[in-house]
C-alpha cells in the first residue's frame, strides 16, 4: 500500500507540475498580450506626439514669416510684379551682394509658345508684393538636406 500511496503522489506531483506549467504559460501569454498593448498604446501617443509636434512647426513658421515679413517686405513664394516692365510671377529666391541691394528671382508664370518664360533677377525696390504667399513652401522640405533644388549656374 506504500508504494501505491507514493505512486499516487507521484501523479499528483506530476500533474501539479503540469497544471503549473500550463498555468505560467497563460501568465506568459498575457504578460506578453499587455505588453503589445502597452507597446500599441505608446504608439499611438507618440503619433498623436508627432502630430502635435507638426501643428507646433506651421505656427513657428507662420510667426517667422510674420517676423521676417516686417524685415524684409518681400518672401519667396510672394507673387510679385516688376514696376518698371510689369513682369509678374513667383519669388524663388533672394540674393544680397556685398555692395548691392537685396535682388529676388520671379518666375513668370506665363507661357511663350507653349515653354516656360525664363525668370528674372530683380532689385528689390522696383518689386511690389501682388500676392503674399501665392506658393506654400512645405515645412518638411526646408529641413531635408537632399532636397536642395539642384545645381544652378546663379546663385
Amino acid at each position: 500500500m506504500g508504494r501505491m500511496k507514493d505512486r499516487m503522489i507521484d501523479v499528483m506531483n506530476e500533474e501539479n507540475d503540469m497544471l503549473g506549467k500550463k498555468k505560467i504559460e497563460k501568465i506568459e501569454k498575457i504578460e506578453k498580450i499587455e505588453k503589445n498593448d502597452k507597446k500599441k498604446i505608446t504608439e499611438a501617443e507618440e503619433i498623436s506626439y508627432l502630430e502635435a509636434y507638426e501643428k507646433k512647426l506651421v505656427e513657428i513658421d507662420k510667426e517667422l514669416d510674420k517676423i521676417a515679413r516686417e524685415e524684409q517686405p518681400i518672401l519667396l513664394g510672394d507673387q510679385v510684379k516688376d514696376t518698371l516692365t510689369d513682369l509678374e510671377g513667383t519669388a524663388v529666391a533672394r540674393t544680397v551682394y556685398l555692395h548691392g541691394c537685396p535682388q529676388y528671382e520671379v518666375q513668370p508664370r506665363q507661357l511663350k509658345d507653349g515653354k516656360v518664360v525664363d525668370s528674372a533677377w530683380i532689385d528689390e525696390p522696383q518689386l511690389v508684393v501682388v500676392r503674399k504667399k501665392s506658393v506654400q513652401r512645405k515645412i518638411k522640405s526646408r529641413y531635408d538636406p537632399k532636397n536642395h533644388g539642384g545645381v544652378r549656374s546663379h546663385p
